[in-house]
C-alpha cells in the first residue's frame, strides 16, 4: 500500500482549476429547505407542527455539481431534463440565479421535475418528501440529448466529463454507453458517480466513485471499511468495470483509491462535527474531475478531496465547497 503523502489546497492549484470546461450530465432536481420551530405536537395526529418560517430553494442533483465546479474555479455546463409548467420553471430560475447556464435544460411533455423538500427545526430535519418520477426519457429526448452533446464536444470541446446518477431516468444504459465510447474516442476522460440501477453500465470510464454502502450492495456482501476487504472488493468489481481509477468514499473512514500506478486509503486527519452528509459526494466527484483534468495523481487527488467533503459536511443542508476555508497557503 503507498504511503499517504500530504496535500494541501493552495492558490496555485486553484489557478491550474481555472477555466476548465466540465460538462456534468446526469439527473438535476429542485433542493427545496422549509425552516421552523417545532413547540407542540398535532391534535390530530402524534406528530410534531411545525411553525413555519422561511424556506429556500438550491440547485441539487447534478445542478451541485455543476455549482461545485464553478466554485473550485471550473467552468460548467450541465445537460439534464425536466418537465414542464412550475417546477420547470422555478428550476430555470433556480440556475439563473446560482450563475448556471440552463441552455442545455431539456423539457420533456408530462415528465415530473424532482423537486426534494425537507422540513426542518431547531437544526434537525423531520421529514423529506420527494416529488420525483424515475422511468426513462423518452426517444425523442435520448436523440436531442445526444445532439447536445456532439454540438458542446465540436464547439467547446469539455476538458472532462461527469456522469451524475441518481436513478431518476436521465441516463439509460444506451446513452451512457453512447457518452463514454464517443468520449474515449476524443480522449476526453469521465468520471462517474453511480447509483444501483446502473452500477455495472460505466465500463471503461476513466474514474469510478462510487460509496461504501452502493460498493458493498454491487458485490452483494458487507464488507468492512479498512483497507484489504476494500481492495478485494474493488478487485472484484474491476473485473467487471475495467475502470481505469477508482475513489470510493467510506464516510468517516476517509477514501480508498486506485490507480495502476498506486492504491491505498486518504484518511480524514482532523475531528469532524457532521451537519450534513448531503451533497458530500457531489463535491468528492467535482473536485476529482477538476484533478483528473490536469493530470494531478489518484493519491493527491483523494486527499484533496477529502478536505473539500468534510468542509461540506460541517455545513447544513447540500452546499458547495468554501474557497476560502480550503485555502491553507501555498
Amino acid at each position: 500500500m503507498t504511503p499517504i503523502r500530504k496535500y494541501l489546497w493552495t492558490k496555485s492549484l486553484l489557478d491550474q482549476f481555472k477555466g476548465v470546461h466540465v460538462l456534468i450530465i446526469g439527473d438535476v432536481m429542485i433542493d427545496r429547505y422549509l425552516y421552523g420551530h417545532v413547540e407542540r405536537i398535532s391534535p390530530e395526529a402524534p406528530v410534531p407542527i411545525l411553525q413555519y418560517h422561511h424556506e429556500e430553494c438550491r440547485p441539487g442533483g447534478a445542478a451541485n455539481v455543476g455549482l461545485n465546479v464553478q466554485a473550485l474555479g471550473g467552468r460548467s455546463t450541465v445537460i439534464s431534463v425536466m418537465g414542464t409548467g412550475f417546477y420547470s420553471n422555478m428550476l430555470k430560475e433556480i440556475f439563473a440565479s446560482n450563475g448556471l447556464k440552463s441552455e442545455f435544460l431539456l423539457s420533456e411533455p408530462g415528465r415530473m421535475t424532482t423537486v426534494k423538500t425537507r422540513l426542518s427545526a431547531g437544526g434537525h430535519q423531520l421529514m423529506r418528501i420527494d416529488r420525483e418520477q424515475t422511468d426513462y426519457l423518452m426517444p425523442e429526448t435520448i436523440t436531442e440529448i445526444k445532439d447536445q452533446i456532439r454540438h458542446i464536444i465540436e464547439t467547446d470541446p469539455p476538458r472532462v466529463v461527469i456522469l451524475q446518477d441518481y436513478d431518476k431516468g436521465v441516463l439509460s444504459p444506451e446513452l451512457i454507453h453512447f457518452i463514454i465510447k464517443m468520449c474515449r474516442g476524443k480522449n476526453i476522460p469521465v468520471c462517474v458517480d453511480p447509483k444501483h440501477k446502473h452500477f455495472f453500465e460505466f465500463k471503461g470510464a476513466t474514474l469510478f466513485k462510487p460509496n461504501y454502502k452502493e460498493l458493498s450492495q454491487a458485490i452483494n456482501k458487507l464488507i468492512s471499511k479498512s483497507y484489504q476487504p476494500i481492495s478485494d472488493a474493488v478487485g472484484i468489481l474491476d473485473r467487471e468495470l475495467q475502470a481505469e481509477n477508482y475513489l470510493i468514499t467510506l464516510s468517516e473512514a476517509g477514501i480508498y483509491y486506485k490507480s495502476k500506478e498506486t492504491e491505498g486509503i486518504s484518511p480524514i486527519d482532523r475531528p469532524v462535527a457532521v451537519a450534513d452528509v448531503s451533497g458530500a459526494g457531489d463535491t468528492v466527484i467535482s473536485v476529482a474531475a477538476l484533478c483528473t483534468a490536469i493530470g494531478l495523481p489518484l493519491d493527491e487527488t483523494s486527499h484533496l478531496c477529502n478536505i473539500a467533503a468534510t468542509q461540506v459536511c460541517e455545513k447544513p443542508g447540500v452546499v458547495t465547497v468554501d474557497l476560502n476555508s480550503l485555502l491553507q497557503g501555498d
